[in-house]
């Protein structure tokens, strides 16, 4: 690597490590172990759209070392059991946006040909997952992914006696090196238990691992953490990339970056008039042109946005959907400050087929790259009622 804009300083610098177990293609269970394919998808989709670049733990050893630079905004995407979702839908998903997965696998486990299941995590029994397959590990390998060590059974090493402490930890880095041929350089601590000890520490780098991460939140720096106590964060499905301003503690973009700008919007109101004759009315008829106007206040951080609209009717066969700005030239985009309202205006024509009822009003505001939602809301005061009788002008 060269060049400024692409490598990190000596200095101190965020490297998040996310923590990520198992992902879904059905409706979660409310276990925070889990996350939907939806969710993980939204939040691959934003870490790509603003510049992020996976790197691996020899990566943070060979920098530590001076050997190499890393990217402007490295991220480590971690896995941990060996979860065969991790293979059949999380997979797919790094894949397409050229992101590499780290996947600690204990290796007592993972199967040849018969899969297990996590029937030995006691607190996840009651929705039995599969697990991974050696040949399953070895395509990920290949593809250029990371296979690490979780210990071979996932016991608590901090009550473990010492010679299975020791087996649990050295056993699965020789039993993955074996299976994939490949160097194991990192070691995830069951539970996050025995990273503050000396002794299991001890062990893990009498073992030949060169990095170690645990379970304490938090965001780690490439030159100045602790290689063999890596501070990690925990994704769960509320990590969205939708900004609740009630909450801007759980979005996603603001747990792997603090300073992101976070902004505070609300609508106004919402102005509804004939396009041509500028007549504010209460209802409207098929075929009319008419326009609607949303302002809304930002009292956050100052952003550059795009803004939807979409008008929807709830009907017999499900809802309708009469306008959608967001595959249209009139979706809004603009600097988005902070103080008076700011108007979106969006002018189309009333279907010819519109039913006669109420249609509501679904206003969103997405950043600039449109991965991200800081609004998205709707008016019951400002309801587009559509009736199939002439004009009413109020």
């Amino acid at each position: 690597m060269s060049g400024e804009d692409d490598q990190t300083s000596r200095e101190t610098c965020n490297l998040p490590i996310l923590a990520y177990h198992k992902v879904t293609d059905m409706p979660y269970p409310c276990d925070s172990a889990w996350i939907t394919q939806e969710v993980f998808s939204q939040q691959m989709a934003a870490l790509h759209a603003y510049g992020y670049t996976t790197v691996s733990f020899i990566d943070i050893v060979n920098f530590k070392k001076k050997c190499i630079a890393l990217p402007s905004r490295p991220i480590i995407l971690t896995f941990d059991d060996g979860y065969e979702c991790v293979y059949r839908l999380i997979r797919p998903i790094l894949n397409k946006f050229g992101f590499k997965a780290t996947c600690f696998l204990c290796p007592d486990y993972i199967g040849i040909e018969d899969r297990y299941d996590n029937s030995w995590d006691v607190g996840d029994s009651g929705w039995p997952t599969s697990m991974m397959l050696w040949k399953e590990a070895a395509i990920m390998e290949a593809e250029g992914h990371f296979c690490e060590a979780h210990s071979l059974s996932h016991p608590h090493l901090n009550t473990a006696n010492p010679w299975k402490a020791y087996r649990e930890i050295a056993g699965a880095k020789k039993e993955i090196e074996k299976r994939l041929n490949k160097a194991v350089t990192c070691f995830a601590y069951p539970f996050g238990d025995g990273v503050d000890s000396s002794f299991l520490r001890f062990l893990v780098s009498h073992s030949g691992y060169k990095a170690a991460v645990s379970y304490n939140s938090g965001m780690a720096d490439p030159a100045t953490s602790d290689i063999m106590a890596l501070p990690r964060i925990k994704i769960t499905q509320e990590h969205s990339v939708d900004l609740n301003s009630d909450h801007p503690e759980v979005f996603f973009m603001h747990i792997i970056d603090p300073s992101f700008p976070l902004p505070c919007i609300s609508i106004d109101h919402i102005e509804m008039y004939d396009s041509q004759s500028k007549d504010r009315r209460k209802f409207f008829v098929p075929g009319e042109r008419m326009t609607i106007e949303v302002f809304a206040v930002n009292s956050g951080c100052a952003i550059n946005v795009w803004a939807s609209l979409q008008i929807i009717g709830n009907t017999a066969k499900g809802d309708l959907l009469i306008f959608n700005s967001h595959p249209r030239k009139d979706v809004f985009k603009k600097s988005f400050t902070s103080g008076l309202p700011q108007g979106f205006t969006y002018t189309f024509r009333i279907p010819d087929d519109a039913a006669e009822e109420e249609y509501r009003l679904n206003f969103s505001i997405h950043d600039e790259k449109y991965v991200l939602r800081y609004f998205h809301g709707t008016e019951a005061c400002a309801l587009l009622r559509i009736r199939h009788s002439q004009r009413v002008i109020s």
